[in-house]
């Protein structure tokens, strides 16, 4: 048996730290960003947060059942959709 190759199993570590580092300054920019929307709409800041979790949280739920609609898998369309709910 040939040894493996560890060079894909580097490539996912950098891919991971990278996403990661990624996420980190997407959510200070959001943070940011939530906070002078507040400020300039009124709205408040509990209101804007509040409305930036629940799109951030639902959009990839909403991605995978279009995707599902579109691949014609609606059992897995509603599964996700009752999954998501519950």
């Amino acid at each position: 048996m040939e040894p493996s190759s560890k060079e894909p199993l580097v490539t996912a570590i950098i891919s991971f730290m990278l996403a990661g580092i990624l996420i980190i300054f997407a959510g200070i920019n959001l943070t940011d960003t939530a906070e002078i929307i507040a400020r300039e709409t009124r709205l408040g800041q509990t209101f804007v947060g509040t409305l930036f979790l629940a799109v951030s949280t639902s959009l990839p739920e909403v991605v995978t059942t279009i995707t599902a609609v579109r691949r014609g898998l609606p059992n897995m369309a509603i599964a996700n959709i009752f999954g998501a709910n519950f």
